[in-house]
């Protein structure tokens, strides 16, 4: 079922809120397309599920974010369809395109969801971590291999040109605490070149508009 409108819209100005200060992050996946992560401390402030609206929410990003016309956006909900029996009117729909259309263009989501769905190389679909303590291993020498390190779990996926013929790559580092010190500068070096050519592509375009 559709959400209510007006919960949908105060829904989409949380969601952007948490987004700002960092307490969500929104995943995107050739498989799954837009979904949302949130973070531990927001779970006294997201909105509260029920009513359809988190399907709803998910369901009109990803078709944003997938580049669906707003026209085709609206005929599409005027009819019933798997898990939304009940058809929405044009209005409706409409606004909550046009609402919708500010997550997807200050996340980027667009943007990444055409890397995810083009790129050649696996992309990067989740992470995981943990600190260990080990105090023996099967070499038998305890003393030896006592100590306290960081696991890091990669797990990608790739889009293949015929549908999905291939598992998700699977990648588990051990890092200790340089490892990871020097990990970490380095992907904060990455992160502000990046946005660097970003921003130097934006004053580009305006440049020549």
């Amino acid at each position: 079922m559709y959400a209510d409108l007006q919960r949908f819209l105060d829904a989409v100005e949380r969601l952007l809120d948490l987004w700002h200060r960092k307490l969500l992050r929104f995943e995107v996946s050739p498989r799954v397309g837009v979904s949302f992560v949130f973070d531990e401390a927001a779970e006294a402030e997201k909105p509260a599920p029920g009513g359809g609206l988190y399907n709803d929410l998910e369901d009109a990003i990803d078709a944003v974010a997938s580049g669906t016309a707003v026209d085709e956006f609206v005929t599409a909900r005027s009819q019933p369809r798997l898990n939304f029996p009940d058809p929405e009117t044009p209005e409706v729909a409409g606004q909550k395109y046009e609402a919708v259309q500010r997550v997807v263009t200050e996340a980027h989501l667009q943007e990444r969801l055409l890397l995810t769905a083009t790129s050649k190389l696996p992309i990067l679909a989740a992470h995981e971590w943990e600190v260990v303590n080990r105090e023996a291993d099967s070499s038998r020498r305890a003393a030896a291999q006592k100590g306290r390190y960081a696991i890091l779990r990669l797990t990608a996926e790739r889009l293949m040109t015929v549908g999905w013929d291939a598992p998700e790559h699977v990648t588990v580092l051990a890092l200790d605490a340089d490892r990871l010190s020097a990990l970490l500068e380095d992907l904060t070096r990455l992160s502000q070149a990046l946005i660097h050519q970003e921003e130097n592509e934006h004053r580009d375009t305006e440049a020549k508009t």
